[in-house]
C-alpha cells in the first residue's frame, strides 16, 4: 500500500511540473550610465553575443557588458553613411549591410572592433517606388520587404511586398504581389523576413500572423502557414491603414503619425521575426492590462506548433544559442520615455 502511496504522489508531482508553463528567466544584465535611448530598430546578435543595430542617438552601435559603442556614424566619408534607412547582416559573419540612400545598399566589413566599408551599389529601381522595411541577404541575393510599386493610377495600384535583386543591383523578381486602391497606405506597414533555416526564408507582415515560406534559390513561394496565436491577440482591422476622409493641406502629417502609433500600440502588431535553434520567434503586444506588455511567441520551425507563450514588458531585440537579449521596459520609439539604459538577458526556463 505504501508503495502505491509513493507512486501515486510521484505520478501528481510529474503531472504538476509537466504543466507549469514555460517562463524566462533572466541569466544576466547590462546596465548602463547612459543617455535615455530614443528609438530601437533593425538589432541581430552578432557571433561574440553583442546587440549590433540601430540606436537613434548612437546611430549604428554594438552593445556589449561594458556599454554602448558607435561602430558606423553619419555623414560622406567612406566609412559613414548619409541617412540609415535599413540595417542588415551581410552574410554569415557580422559583416553589415546598409541603404542609407533611396536606393543604395553599403557594405561593412568587421575589422577589429569596428567596421570599414569597400563597397556599395544601386539597386535599379524607379526612385521612391520601394519603401524597403527590412532586408535578408541569401543565396547571394537580397530580399527586399516594403511595397515596390509595380503599376499605378488614380484609382490605385499594384505592387509587391518583396523584392529582389542581385549584388550588382539589378532586379530579379518580386513576389507577394497585391493590389490596393489609393487610399490604403499599405506602404506604412513593416513586413519582417528571416533565413529561417538553409535553402528557406521566412516572412511575415507585422498585421497579419501568416508566414510565408519561400526559397531563396528558385525565387519562389513555398508555401503559406497560418499561425496559432493566443487568445489576447487583438487583430488590426482590415482597414486600418486606409485613409478614409479627406485630409487637407497640413494635417495630413499628423494624421499619419497619429495612425501609426495607435497601431503600434493599440493592436498586437507583430513586432519582429528571429530563428534559433529550430524555433521560429516572434514578438507581439498583448494590449491586454491582466497580462504583462508583450509575449513572445515560440514555434517548432518544422510544424510551425506554437510550443511557448513567454509575457514580458521587455522588448526584444535578437535571439542566440537559447538567450533571448531585450531592452527593459519596452521599445523608447513607442513604449513612452525610458529613463534606463538596461538590456536583460534570459533563458527558456520550463
Amino acid at each position: 500500500m505504501k508503495s502505491i502511496y509513493i507512486t501515486v504522489i510521484f505520478l501528481l508531482l510529474a503531472m504538476s511540473l509537466s504543466s507549469q508553463e514555460a517562463r524566462l528567466e533572466r541569466v544576466d544584465q547590462w546596465k548602463f550610465d547612459h543617455d535615455p535611448i530614443v528609438f530601437i530598430s533593425d538589432t541581430f546578435i552578432s557571433k561574440n553575443n553583442t546587440i549590433i543595430g540601430y540606436f537613434r542617438d548612437e546611430n549604428i552601435a554594438e552593445v556589449t557588458p561594458k556599454g554602448i559603442k558607435q561602430v558606423i556614424g553619419i555623414g560622406e566619408g567612406p566609412d559613414q553613411v548619409i541617412f540609415p534607412c535599413l540595417i542588415f547582416r551581410y552574410g554569415d559573419g557580422d559583416d553589415i549591410a546598409v541603404s542609407d540612400l533611396a536606393n543604395r545598399i553599403k557594405i561593412f566589413y568587421r575589422k577589429d572592433r569596428g567596421f570599414t566599408s569597400k563597397k556599395s551599389f544601386w539597386y535599379k529601381v524607379d526612385s521612391f517606388a520601394l519603401v524597403a522595411r527590412e532586408c535578408v541577404f541569401s543565396d547571394n541575393k537580397f530580399f527586399i520587404t516594403g511595397t515596390n510599386i509595380i503599376s499605378q493610377n488614380k484609382i490605385g495600384s499594384k505592387v509587391a511586398l518583396i523584392t529582389i535583386f542581385n549584388e550588382k543591383g539589378k532586379q530579379l523578381k518580386v513576389l507577394l504581389e497585391k493590389k490596393l486602391s489609393a487610399q490604403q497606405r499599405y506602404d506604412l506597414m513593416y513586413y519582417h523576413i528571416i533565413n529561417l533555416k538553409k535553402g528557406l526564408l521566412a516572412f511575415i507582415p507585422e498585421n497579419e500572423p501568416t508566414v510565408t515560406l519561400i526559397s531563396p534559390k528558385s525565387m519562389e513561394v513555398v508555401k503559406q502557414v497560418p499561425l496559432t496565436i493566443p487568445s489576447f491577440y487583438k487583430k488590426m482591422p482590415g482597414d486600418f491603414y486606409t485613409i478614409k476622409k479627406k485630409i487637407k493641406p497640413g494635417d495630413s502629417g499628423a494624421f499619419i503619425l497619429q495612425m501609426l502609433e495607435t497601431f503600434r500600440t493599440g493592436y498586437s502588431r507583430i513586432n519582429n521575426l528571429n530563428f534559433d535553434q529550430n524555433w521560429l520567434i516572434l514578438q507581439m503586444r498583448t494590449c491586454d492590462k491582466k497580462l504583462k506588455r508583450y509575449a513572445i511567441l515560440v514555434y517548432n520551425a518544422d510544424t510551425f506548433k506554437l510550443e511557448h507563450t513567454l509575457y514580458t514588458d521587455d522588448y526584444l531585440v535578437g535571439v542566440k544559442d537559447g538567450k533571448f537579449y531585450c531592452f527593459a521596459n519596452g521599445n523608447p520609439g513607442w513604449d513612452g520615455e525610458i529613463d534606463d539604459v538596461v538590456f536583460n538577458i534570459y533563458q527558456l526556463k520550463k
